[in-house]
């Protein structure tokens, strides 16, 4: 007779062997070399492999996926679907959660071995019966069509979740965890016939804010509420906007029960979009959109240094921060970099999804909205000036807005070939639209615009680093469109990005001119700019340097 503590090392032994060197390849003599007992004693525990096999796969707990249902499934708080969903995202990150390899090996031996066969039979006997009453407790939910036969769809949920434990090691394709809980949650959509009938738990339920991109399709909408729905989500707001791409995003606050938790809300929605961001709310963004707007004034009005906070909530960043108008990154699909003051920049982050123009507007209007209430209170504004030009006309010079990036665009194709190339040095139609954001303002040093009383943009003025290694010095640009030229924009816009450059530190200052751009050459010559050789852009083009006085 073997006692239980020597029988229970024995089997933990075995148990350790199978999964790592599986249990094709294990002798009773390998596992008396492991368990520190003799042959003797380990045969008395199990006769042969395959007793010791199902010895083995009898001790093994429940995985924890398995656990997960052993819930009291008459409370409303345990929603089945939110049940079931947790249960895919679970298998598909970590197979062994649902299928431990040492059963998954059995499995393939079982029609040959009865005995093998019994065991493994009571193990999925407990599955079956778990994920039945979860898919029944659906069906009177109204998620289950009452045509479709319970059993067969308890099937397919225990057959896909061994499945995918015995193929994630060995699949010829790579299949994202996101695409396969997309997939998941609209499996599970197809067989509900009404919204669920659940009410909310006792506890006050959590709210959320949620961003993502649809098709610009009517039914893309009605595919999200009804995948929200069925995770008894309540959708309390809900904005839809074009996107260039003829997509929509969406942005919406939602309210969920107290146990829904953001991994199944990022898995339903993605189930119909894309670019998710599920962040926390609070049961202040249920109050509707005017007066949120009115009191986010209220607050910036007392206090404006509250704004580039209040920007990178407004586009649900994940950081943010104030930097000197010389540092930082530049703007990209991740980074949204805004123009805020002469001298400051803010910059906003991101890894979830893209910024997208319409966020990039948002986010500058509320700066805008800041510059005007400091500008109404009397203080001088640090955001521009009025200027007048030789025929007397009245133009305002600012700093460049997100906002202005189409009106870029325009002035960049009502100018004539000449302009562009005495600008960039290349043809017109090699401009290309990547280039766009960063003239707009989305980069280091600043971006000045001139527009008219109507705001039409009539000119732009940029000031970049010379390089990523020289922040000393500071290349000038200019683009005024040609109608406009000749009125003194140009001297305008020479002398602010002057001083500016002064102000951000430059030390010196570059301009790169064409050889047949006689006024331009003119105006930095009489600024007292000096021509200097500029022997790595060729014959055609002179380059004019201005040391800074601070």
């Amino acid at each position: 007779m073997v006692a239980d503590s020597t029988r229970q090392k024995i089997l933990r032994a075995a148990t350790d062997l199978y999964v790592t060197l599986g249990v094709l390849n294990i002798s009773r003599r390998e596992i008396a070399e492991t368990s520190g007992y003799s042959a003797g004693t380990v045969t008395s525990v199990a006769k042969n492999r395959s007793e010791f096999l199902r010895l083995v796969i009898s001790s093994l707990p429940y995985s924890s996926v398995t656990k997960s249902f052993d819930v009291n499934l008459d409370s409303s708080e345990n929603h089945a679907l939110h049940l079931l969903l947790s249960a895919s995202r679970d298998v598909w990150g970590d197979p062994a959660s649902a299928w431990d390899s040492i059963e998954l090996a059995a499995l393939a031996g079982a029609p040959f071995d009865p005995e093998l066969r019994e065991v493994l039979a009571k193990r999925i006997e407990h599955r079956w019966m778990k994920s039945r009453a979860i898919v029944l407790k659906m069906r009177e939910h109204g998620l289950i069509d009452p045509t479709v036969d319970i059993d067969s769809v308890v099937l397919h949920i225990i057959a896909v979740g061994i499945g995918i434990a015995m193929l994630a090691p060995v699949l010829p394709v790579s299949v994202s965890e996101a695409h396969w809980n997309a997939l998941s949650a609209r499996l599970l959509e197809s067989l509900a016939v009404t919204d669920p009938v659940i009410p909310h738990p006792g506890d006050l339920p959590n709210f959320w804010r949620v961003r993502t991109t649809l098709e610009g399709k009517p039914s893309a909408t009605a595919r999200l509420l009804r995948v929200l729905s069925l995770l008894n989500v309540a959708v309390v707001q809900l904005t839809s906007i074009d996107l260039p791409s003829e997509d929509q995003q969406i942005d919406a606050i939602i309210k969920a029960p107290q146990n829904m938790d953001r991994a199944t809300l990022r898995q339903a929605i993605d189930s119909v979009g894309k670019d998710v961001i599920v962040a926390n709310g609070n049961e202040n963004d249920a109050i509707d959109v005017a007066t949120r707007v009115l009191r986010l004034s209220s607050v910036l009005a007392t206090t404006p240094a509250f704004a580039p906070q209040a920007a990178a909530d407004l586009v649900l960043a994940q950081s943010w921060e104030v930097v000197e108008a010389t540092s930082g990154e530049n703007s990209s699909e991740h980074v949204l970099r805004l123009q805020w003051t002469l001298d400051h920049h803010v910059i906003l982050r991101r890894q979830a999804a893209p910024f997208t123009q319409v966020e990039y507007q948002r986010a500058s209007a509320l700066l805008e909205l800041v510059e005007a209430l400091i500008t109404a209170s009397g203080v001088t504004s640090e955001f521009g000036w009025v200027e007048e030009l030789t025929n007397n006309n009245p133009v305002l010079v600012r700093l460049a807005r997100p906002e202005d990036t189409l009106a870029v665009e325009q002035l960049h194709k009502r100018s004539s070939e000449k302009s562009i190339y005495q600008r960039y040095f290349t043809p017109k139609n090699t401009w290309r639209e990547e280039n766009l954001r960063r003239v707009s303002g989305g980069h280091r040093g600043i971006t000045l615009v001139v527009t008219d009383r109507d705001n039409q943009l009539m000119a732009l003025a940029n000031v970049f680093p010379l390089s990523a290694t020289d922040l000393h010095t500071g290349e000038i640009a200019y683009l005024v469109e040609d109608q406009y030229q000749g009125q003194g924009i140009g001297k305008i816009l020479l002398e602010h990005s002057q001083d500016l450059a002064a102000r951000l530190g430059y030390t010196k200052l570059v301009a790169y001119v064409l050889n047949d751009n006689a006024i331009m050459r003119k105006m930095l010559l009489n600024q007292n700019w000096n021509q200097v050789p500029a022997p790595e852009f060729g014959p055609g083009i002179i380059a004019f340097e201005k040391v800074m006085s601070h």
